[in-house]
């Protein structure tokens, strides 16, 4: 069972993610805050993290960098946004986040993100994942 950590603001949300994540077979360790974030992810570090843009303690962009850090390049980090903006995303891929999930999100949207990630080929280079995104994201967020 692979373990995910849920880095978000929201307790409604983490709760919803939480149970999406669990029903596709994943163990969940939640955060409400970037410093408690970094800390799970340190403690038992995860093969998946989902980041929340908007944290109140700490730059989202900075937990994306200690994590990356941590994580030696081995963890799939999803950052989690309500807006389209390039180059807030430009900013995040830099800081160490391999995909975006852009909010709302619901089952299908995170499975989906969650089986590209499967079947990609983890030995290669973290591509530009806002090359990537599909034009439902960028058309409902413009």
């Amino acid at each position: 069972m692979s373990r995910c950590l849920i880095v978000e603001s929201s307790a409604v949300i983490r709760r919803v993610t939480k149970s999406i994540l669990i029903n596709l077979g994943f163990e969940v360790d939640e955060a409400a805050t970037g410093r408690d974030g970094v800390a799970a992810f340190q403690r038992h570090i995860p093969r998946l993290a989902i980041v929340d843009a908007g944290l109140s303690d700490m730059s989202a962009l900075d937990v994306l960098r200690q994590m990356r850090k941590l994580g030696g390049g081995r963890v799939h980090i999803l950052y989690c946004s309500t807006q389209f903006d390039v180059l807030e995303l430009k900013r995040a891929h830099a800081a160490g986040a391999t995909d975006v999930l852009v909010k709302p999100f619901d089952r299908q949207s995170l499975s989906a993100k969650l089986d590209a990630w499967k079947s990609a080929d983890e030995e290669t280079p973290r591509e530009n994942f806002y090359n990537r995104l599909s034009r439902s994201e960028i058309v409902r967020n413009v």
